[in-house]
């Protein structure tokens, strides 16, 4: 049987969409491309994507994750 569920607008989330990420479930987005030392040592040197601490916890918040990404894409090199 088809999914009814209607498709929400672009500006509505999705209730199953973290508002933010941890690290270790950025290393998993990224599917291993980078470590959680890697994170640690961008945040130290003022690289990578945005970041914040929310009660002793290091976040990344997906809105900024996703522009940062975006702007951070290398172009298709042609073989």
């Amino acid at each position: 049987m088809p999914n009814k569920r209607k498709k929400l607008p672009a500006r509505v989330k999705s209730l199953d969409e973290p508002e933010h990420l941890r690290p270790a479930s950025l290393v998993k987005r990224w599917d291993g491309a980078v470590t959680l030392g890697t994170l640690k040592n961008w945040r130290s040197q003022g690289r990578g994507p945005p970041w914040l601490k929310l009660e002793r916890q290091v976040v990344y918040p997906v809105k900024h994750l996703v522009e940062w990404e975006q702007d951070n894409m290398r172009p298709k090199v042609p073989f």
